[in-house]
């Protein structure tokens, strides 16, 4: 007895690859999990270990998309006598895929994807036959690219090809291109508001870094990070924890609302800012903000978000807080004359380099999070004390 996979024979150098779709329950009972890699095993094979968290990642995305989209799983069979491709009547590379009973696949790339399906096969097995989420993941067809080669060692070389070639987007993209976290949607409706950033045209949104000579100001990534900031802080240590939150500050008549709160500060912020005024009325270029400011950096740019964040918890008026922290030497250079350690920033956004003996700017969870804390302390709380 056999069964058969409706398939595609591909050309790709001179193993048999075909191109097929399995409904996932089915996938699931065909396809191995693979054993982690052993690098010294006679016959190397195997995968990376698999990561608990990316699993889970993959099905909340799977339970909560109703439309999701997940790239081909590449698997190999146990035996090339397993498998064997028959051609349909007047095609030569179209046709079925037959498979001889109990034939099993092992995976070669995919195995998060296979896992995270597994999971929810298993966990919906009992659920209403009318559950939608079952109808949906029991429906669905999966791609396999199915290759024809049970050599161990060229399996595991696939694995690292597959990798090398494939480039994910920068994280400005990727963020920007995302709209189903509100965080990614609120920083777009932001940067069109805020008067620094000339209705977005400042921000860099292909890539996670912005160029010496550029007219942008900051990337997509490191303003959405500025803008986290400004509504929930920076207690979250994690990607996942921190975008749960920001995204739950923005849940129903909440999102408008903090819209106009954030672009207010923004544009206060703006108009005090050294460098930031100058650069809205013209004076100055991004590219000369970027060689004199240390708020030019995304470090400097995210204290300056959580010292706002900061002392408006604390009671501090905003507008106190802002005049406060525009009163501060930002200069990435200060007075020639000026020890390391005299500097406001010496120690957080500011370090020593001990090979070129001189100041260098830092970046780092650390840097900021320790000059936003300098900042309030020293400067914001004691003005507003004053006020």
């Amino acid at each position: 007895m056999k069964t058969t996979l409706e398939a595609t024979r591909l050309g790709m150098g001179k193993r048999e690859v075909y191109l097929a779709t399995a409904e996932v329950p089915a996938a699931v009972q065909i396809i191995e999990q693979p054993s982690t890699w052993d690098a010294l095993s006679p016959q190397p094979h195997g995968n990376r270990v698999r990561s608990k968290d990316h699993v889970a990642g993959i099905v909340e995305y799977l339970r909560n998309e109703e439309n999701p989209i997940l790239n081909a799983l590449v698997v190999y069979p146990r035996d090339v006598d397993e498998v064997a491709f028959v051609t349909a009547d007047g095609f030569d590379d179209t046709g079925q895929l037959e498979l001889k009973v109990g034939t099993t696949f092992d995976v070669g790339d995919g195995q998060h994807r296979l896992a995270a399906l597994a999971e929810l096969v298993a966990e919906l097995r009992d659920a209403d036959l009318d559950d939608p989420l079952r109808k949906r993941i029991y429906s669905m067809k999966i791609p396999l690219l199915i290759v024809r080669d049970t050599d161990q060692v060229r399996r595991a070389q696939d694995f690292v090809d597959l990798q090398r070639n494939a480039k994910a987007p920068a994280g400005s993209l990727g963020a920007s291109m995302d709209r189903r976290h509100a965080i990614n949607r609120f920083t777009v409706d932001v940067a069109k508001r805020a008067e620094l950033l000339d209705a977005g045209k400042r921000i860099e949104f292909l890539s996670d870094t912005v160029g010496k000579k550029s007219s942008k100001l900051y990337s997509f990534q490191a303003f959405r990070q500025a803008v986290g900031i400004l509504l929930v802080g920076s207690a979250q240590r994690t990607r996942a924890g921190w975008e749960s939150s920001a995204d739950e500050a923005l849940t129903g008549e909440k999102y408008a609302a903090e819209v106009e709160r954030v672009v207010g500060l923004l544009n206060d912020l703006a108009h005090a800012m050294p460098g930031w005024a100058a650069i809205i009325d013209g004076s100055e270029t991004s590219a000369e903000f970027r060689e004199q400011y240390l708020h030019a950096t995304a470090a400097g740019l995210y204290a300056i978000a959580l010292s706002v964040y900061t002392a408006t918890k604390s009671g501090v008026e905003p507008a106190h807080a802002i005049e406060a922290i525009a009163s501060i030497d930002w200069h990435r250079e200060p007075a020639p004359e000026t020890e390391f350690g005299e500097a406001f920033f010496d120690g957080t956004l500011v370090v020593w380099d001990v090979k070129k003996k001189a100041r260098k700017t830092a970046s780092g969870r650390p840097s900021w999070e320790g000059a936003a804390d300098k900042i309030v302390l020293e400067v914001v709380e004691p003005a507003a004390v004053a006020a």
